[in-house]
């Protein structure tokens, strides 16, 4: 029998606060999802998918209640002896997700990586970093409001960016939320790469930027459930597409390396250092999302602001199955969970994950 670890359960069958898409004043969003602490801000610096597929499985399902580990790490379930990395913070960096910004680095040490939606129906990503420090992650791109709102579901930590529009910057200071240290450009670590063209070309030494600016004043939250066994009720899949207005995603299957693999816009995601981007657990988050006149990038495109305190829909994808459920957040200082139709946590497989905040109405097409 599996055994499924977890901590800080959300509260089950909350449901969706029936958010409107559209136009919103910005004060009572950022209430709800900005999160960062009283920290100097220095400066601001094509494979198409089919419907899904009918063929279900039905795998060994553990039935043991959440329980806490005490000796794996609280963001991947894996075993770390070490109690000093169980006990840090996070350091999470904002990373460029276009054409010119290929091939990323350090993607491939990051516990977590979370897909966001930007401007224009591209997407940006954030690379956690808890048990694992590497010296070049990047390229480095600007915050969005919505980032120290997922920083803070993760306990607090680092949130390293860029730079941010003037109001971006200004609200991320005056909500002086808990938690979060922000950390824009112009620190200590940051380096300009000559081989690349601006503003594709700026990385940041994780190491040094952990210690210039201490993330470990907090504690790293467990996000999410763990368990051996995967999860009844989902469906076999051997590729799963994901599709925002100018941004397609693939994850493929590899039983091999029991793994999924990335591709972007019909091309093989690769990293820097020459592996395929690979990741043990992929889950999709709907989430419904808003827009403020204030809030545009310079063509004059508005930004997407998702609602992640709402819950809605959720698919879990690992084990060459995808899992239909529901995700849920307490509030500001919750972390994120996943539940079945019954109410059930759904456990992810121990390894690395990448979170994708896909926006409503879209869902997964499973192949």
């Amino acid at each position: 029998m599996a055994t499924l670890r977890s901590s800080n359960v959300g509260a089950v069958n909350r449901g969706h606060r029936g958010t409107t898409r559209g136009t919103v004043p910005l004060t009572g969003l950022i209430a709800a999802v900005v999160a960062i602490s009283p920290a100097l801000l220095a400066g601001c610096s094509g494979d198409k998918g089919s419907p899904p597929a009918t063929t279900s499985v039905a795998p060994t399902t553990s039935t043991t209640s959440p329980t806490v580990s005490d000796d794996t790490a609280p963001l991947t379930g894996l075993p770390q002896s070490d109690a000093a990395v169980r006990a840090r913070g996070v350091v999470a960096v904002k990373i460029d997700n276009v054409a010119p910004a290929k091939p990323q680095a350090g993607l491939q040490n990051a516990d977590l990586v979370f897909e966001e939606p930007v401007e224009g129906g591209l997407t940006r990503l954030m690379a956690v970093f808890q048990t694992k420090d590497i010296t070049r992650v990047g390229p480095v791109r600007s915050a969005r409001i919505p980032d120290a709102s997922l920083v803070r579901a993760m306990g607090g930590g680092l949130l390293i960016y860029s730079g941010a529009s003037k109001v971006t910057s200004r609200m991320l200071r005056e909500e002086q939320p808990k938690g979060v240290t922000l950390l824009p450009e112009g620190s200590r670590g940051w380096t300009r790469d000559s081989r690349r063209h601006a503003p594709h070309n700026l990385f940041v030494d994780e190491r040094l930027a952990r210690r210039s600016r201490s993330s470990d004043a907090v504690t790293a939250r467990r996000q999410f459930a763990f368990a051996d066994a995967t999860p009844s009720g989902g469906e076999k899949a051997s590729s799963v597409a994901l599709r925002w207005s100018a941004t397609k995603v693939t994850w493929t299957w590899n039983d091999d390396r029991e793994r999924w693999l990335r591709t972007q816009s019909g091309r093989k995601d690769v990293m820097e250092t020459g592996g395929r981007i690979a990741a043990t657990n992929v889950v999709v988050l709907q989430v419904e999302t808003t827009t403020d006149p204030r809030l545009k990038d310079k063509t004059g495109a508005h930004t997407p602001l998702p609602d992640l305190l709402a819950g809605g829909r959720a698919w879990l994808l690992r084990d060459g199955v995808v899992v239909p459920g529901r995700w849920q957040r307490q509030d500001a200082d919750s972390p994120f969970t996943l539940v079945d139709d019954s109410g059930q946590e759904l456990g992810l497989r121990p390894g690395r994950s990448w979170i994708e905040l896909l926006t409503a109405p879209a869902v997964p097409s499973v192949t």
